[in-house]
């Protein structure tokens, strides 16, 4: 079993040193950070699992067709969110391990979110931290779906207690909308996700995000509820005919093999966009530690070369993991249905 080696203090030091990437420490300090890091996303991982085997069983009642994946933050996006919350402590951060449940209706949603908050019967015994509901107001970028943060309670290893974990439940259509955001982000080689791309690729997701919100009978992204549907609708196909939209997502797809010859519970996913090509290597149970160690080498190859990207996930089963991460293989296939049936309305 993995066992959590350094204490808060130490591990909200090392994230001071991954905050300003080692500037004002030695290279030994930088190294010693990582260390500390990799060894405090290894706690989340029976953690995940114990999460997983209760929302798989939650999936089975609320949607029997339901995806449920789970992974462990990758270092981007942890530095990327360390710098731009200065107050923000590492031991802290809430989502070094997260889940994904994505569903085939609102009402799916509804109905899996209820089953972690209002049953009265739940014997979830953990701690509710925070409930986002993303849906009824969505983000500004267009981003929808259900937030659940919840505190590990009850663990036989006394450092898994107090562990923040994410639980994310979207419909098909709000992946496919993070999918397509990601898959952009990617080849222009800027954050749309976070909105800090240019202003007119922040626009154009947030406005599809609010089109999207129209198709599933929501309430639209803020900046953009004084449009009707019709208005909505026009605006998306006329933004999407000038940036090239589509053109520009089919152009990325990416050459991959047999995914169902890999086996293991966990799969490290390694994307190289210069070549439009994806490795898989596979894991099983009793691997993870060698697991967790090779992602965190394949991390620090990625960190000086734009075009990779690496991440460690886990899904029900190997065939699964196009549909549940298709945006590690560039694939924005069901994105781009969406956004046609819009450009056929609004004719």
């Amino acid at each position: 079993m993995v066992e959590l080696r350094f204490s808060k203090k130490q591990i909200n030091k090392a994230g001071e040193i991954l905050r300003i990437d080692g500037k004002d420490f030695n290279l030994d300090e930088l190294i010693w950070a990582y260390d500390v890091l990799n060894n405090l996303r290894e706690m989340y991982v029976h953690p995940l699992n114990a999460f997983q085997t209760t929302l798989r069983r939650k999936m089975k009642v609320a949607d029997t067709s339901a995806i449920a994946s789970q992974r462990l933050k990758r270092i981007p996006s942890i530095l990327g969110k360390l710098r731009r919350s200065p107050g923000m402590q590492l031991a802290r951060m809430q989502d070094l391990g997260g889940l994904r449940a994505v569903v085939g209706s609102i009402d799916a949603v509804r109905k899996l979110e209820q089953s972690y908050i209002n049953n009265p019967l739940n014997r979830f015994k953990h701690l509710l931290k925070s409930q986002k509901d993303y849906i009824n107001e969505p983000k500004k970028s267009g981003y929808r779906g259900i937030h659940l943060v919840y505190q590990y309670q009850g663990a036989t290893n006394p450092n898994h207690n107090g562990l923040l974990l994410e639980i994310q439940i979207r419909t098909k259509v709000q992946h496919a909308w993070a999918t397509a955001v990601e898959t952009m982000g990617t080849f222009i080689g800027q954050s749309i996700k976070s909105s800090e791309a240019d202003e007119i690729w922040n626009e154009y997701f947030s406005i599809v995000g609010s089109a999207f919100a129209y198709m599933e009978g929501c309430n639209p992204v803020p900046d953009f509820a004084h449009l009707t549907r019709e208005e909505t609708f026009k605006k998306v196909s006329q933004m999407t005919e000038k940036l090239q939209v589509i053109e520009k997502l089919m152009a990325f797809r990416v050459v991959i093999g047999d995914i169902n010859r890999n086996s293991g519970s966990y799969h490290l996913l390694v994307l190289d966009t210069a070549t439009q090509t994806v490795q898989i290597k596979s894991f099983g149970l009793r691997r993870i530690g060698e697991a967790t160690n090779e992602y965190l080498d394949w991390e620090k190859k990625a960190e000086n070369n734009p075009y990779m990207q690496v991440v460690l996930v886990s899904t029900e089963s190997v065939g699964n993991l196009k549909a549940a991460y298709p945006s590690y293989f560039l694939d924005a296939e069901e994105f781009i249905k969406l956004i046609q049936h819009i450009q056929a309305e609004s004719l």
